[in-house]
């Protein structure tokens, strides 16, 4: 498996346990009394499940399944693209830099 196809399934194994913590602590609110800031982890949990877990196992997946067609010297197309890619998906999305208070009332 190709270094950056580990890089991306493994971010995305690491967001999917971040996700379902998220997740059981909305699951836990009702039952147990938590801090405030739990109630706001909707977005948060939704966010870390569809970007993180499940767009970096696709891009993860895709990379290692199908291969780029390129010459000999690089059979898989260029790794430093794939990197800027990777590191990219870890940036704050343009949508909320855009409206960083579009959840508050």
């Amino acid at each position: 498996m190709p270094p950056i196809t580990r890089l991306f399934v493994r971010s995305s194994l690491l967001y999917l346990v971040a996700a379902l913590l998220a997740g059981v602590l909305l699951a836990l609110r009702p039952a147990v009394t938590l801090p405030a800031v739990v109630g706001g982890l909707m977005p948060v949990y939704f966010h870390l499940f569809m970007v993180g877990w499940v767009t970096q196992l696709i891009v993860g997946r895709r990379l290692l399944d199908v291969p780029q067609v390129e010459p000999a010297t690089q059979p898989r197309g260029y790794d430093a693209l794939a990197l800027a890619t990777y590191l990219a998906a870890q940036r704050r999305p343009a949508a909320a830099r855009a409206w960083p208070n579009r959840h508050r009332q």
